[in-house]
C-alpha cells in the first residue's frame, strides 16, 4: 500500500502543500469563522505534530536522543503545518527531531514563515502558546493573564479558529492509520510517508469539494469527519501533538493586532460562554502522561 502511495504522488494535484500567496485583489481566501467575527483576519492556523518513528540509526542521527520524547516514550519527528479553514494543508513539512519545540521548528519552515511575516496589515495566522507572538502570528494569553476576563475571552475566540489545524491533524491520522502508530524504517522513509499522506489529504478534500459546516458546531463537524481520540495522545486528542520539554521558554512578543482585538472585546464586554467556562472548570489545567510527566494544556490544545 505504501509503495503504491509513494509511486502515484507525481500524478496528484499537490500545489496546496506549498505556502500560499497573501490575499490580494486577485485572490480571496475562505476565512475562518468565529463568534461575532472577532477573528475575521485569520488566514491560517499553525501547529506542530509529533509522529512516532523507530529509533534512528547513528548514521541518520548522531544525536539519537534529540528524536526521543519522554512524554510519549518514543522516538519521532516534529512536523509543522498550516491549514486553511477547509482543513487543507497550505504547508506541511517534516522539519526536525521529535524533541524540538515548536517555536524552534517553526522558523525552519522558512517559506511559511516568510509568507506569514509578510501578510498585509490586519491579516494573521493563529497558533498555540508554544509559538512566539508577532504582529502576524497571534497566540493565546498564558499564566495569570488568563484570569483577566477580557484576555480569557480573547483566548476563547482564538481557540475557535485555532481548532481547525487540530481537526486537520485528526482527519489526517484517522484517514491514514499508519500515522496512529510508529512508522518503521529510516527517517527519510517516515518523512516521505508523512508528506504523501498530507498531499493525499489535500487531494481528497479537493475531490470531495467544500464541506458546508456553517450550521454545525465544532463538535458536530468533528463527528461528521469521524475524528476519534488517540489513546496515546493527551486530553483525548486525535493525534500526538508536540509537547514542549522542560527547557522550553516562551518568548514574549508584541502584536498591536492582538491588542486591538482585546480592545474590541473590552468595548463590547464580550465574554467566554458560560457552558465553555463550566467545561474549563471540569478539566484539569495539567495532565500527567503515562510516565508521570506533567503537560500544560495551554501549550498544546485550545482552551
Amino acid at each position: 500500500m505504501i509503495s503504491l502511495m509513494l509511486s502515484i504522488l507525481p500524478l496528484l494535484l499537490i500545489s496546496n502543500c506549498q505556502p500560499p500567496h497573501p490575499p490580494g485583489k486577485e485572490q480571496t481566501w475562505a476565512f475562518f469563522k468565529s463568534t461575532n467575527e472577532i477573528m475575521q483576519g485569520t488566514c491560517l492556523a499553525v501547529d506542530g505534530f509529533f509522529q512516532r518513528t523507530n529509533k534512528p540509526s547513528k548514521k541518520e542521527a548522531p544525536n539519537q536522543l534529540s528524536y526521543y520524547s519522554r512524554h510519549y516514550e518514543s522516538y519521532g519527528v516534529n512536523c509543522q503545518a498550516a491549514v486553511f479553514s477547509d482543513l487543507r494543508f497550505a504547508y506541511f513539512g517534516v522539519l526536525s527531531p521529535g524533541l524540538t519545540n515548536d517555536n524552534i521548528s517553526y522558523p525552519l519552515a522558512s517559506g511559511l514563515k516568510q509568507v506569514i511575516d509578510n501578510l498585509p496589515q490586519g491579516y494573521y495566522a493563529v497558533a498555540d502558546a508554544a509559538y512566539t507572538l508577532t504582529e502576524h502570528m497571534l497566540v493565546p494569553f498564558t499564566g495569570v493573564d488568563r484570569l483577566d476576563a477580557d484576555l480569557d475571552a480573547f483566548n476563547n475566540y482564538l481557540s475557535q479558529v485555532r481548532i481547525r489545524v487540530k481537526m486537520a491533524f485528526g482527519r489526517l491520522v484517522n484517514k491514514f492509520r499508519i500515522l496512529n502508530g510508529k512508522i518503521g524504517g529510516p527517517i527519510d522513509r517516515a518523512s516521505a510517508i508523512l508528506t504523501a499522506c498530507a498531499r493525499l489529504h489535500n487531494f481528497i478534500i479537493s475531490q470531495d469539494g467544500p464541506f458546508d459546516s456553517s450550521t454545525l458546531s465544532t463538535e458536530e463537524e468533528m463527528e461528521s469527519y469521524d475524528i476519534q481520540s488517540n489513546p496515546v495522545a493527551p486530553f483525548g486528542m486525535s493525534y500526538t501533538p508536540v509537547i514542549p520539554d522542560n527547557e522550553f521558554e516562551s518568548c514574549p512578543g508584541i502584536s498591536f493586532t492582538r491588542e486591538a482585538i482585546v480592545d474590541l472585546i473590552r468595548e463590547y464586554t464580550l465574554r467566554r460562554p458560560q457552558h465553555n467556562i463550566i467545561r474549563k472548570q471540569e478539566e484539569d489545567a495539567f495532565l500527567a502522561s503515562t510516565n508521570g510527566l506533567s503537560i500544560d494544556r495551554e501549550y498544546i490544545s485550545p482552551l
